[in-house]
């Protein structure tokens, strides 16, 4: 299974991607939204961890165009966000969001909500 992170803290990036990796999967990482729909072409993720709040492109902007494009409309997105303003949420609910986990990312609970949308997403997907 391939994933992608889309995080342009550095810290949270690693600490995400080596926390994933434990589900042998291919992670890979973008910095910003631009970079991140780049990436969607390149390596065709079946699930994406999305930051909201980053630079050049964020978050919202990066989901529109995926759900705009009829090949990524369904593509699995949670997104990991410190901003946790009812109209964001609700814009992100509207956008197709899979889940919403509010960073920072920690805590036993938040691990296992991992695990169960990366076994979820595995099973659903249509590669082998």
């Amino acid at each position: 299974m391939t994933i992608l992170v889309v995080e342009d803290d550095e810290v949270s990036r690693l600490f995400l991607t080596s926390y994933l990796e434990r589900f042998d999967c291919t992670v890979h990482t973008a910095i910003n939204g631009r970079e991140g729909l780049i990436a969607v072409k390149r390596y065709a993720p079946d699930l994406i961890f999305l930051d909201v709040m980053m630079p050049v492109m964020d978050g919202f902007e990066m989901l529109q165009s995926l759900r705009r494009a009829p090949e990524y409309k369904n593509l699995p997105v949670v997104v990991t966000s410190t901003a946790t303003e009812k109209q964001n949420v609700i814009r992100l609910v509207q956008l197709g969001i899979t889940d919403y986990l509010v960073k920072p990312i920690k805590g036993e609970q938040v691990f296992k909500r991992i695990e169960e949308i990366v076994n979820q997403t595995r099973l659903l997907s249509r590669k082998p």
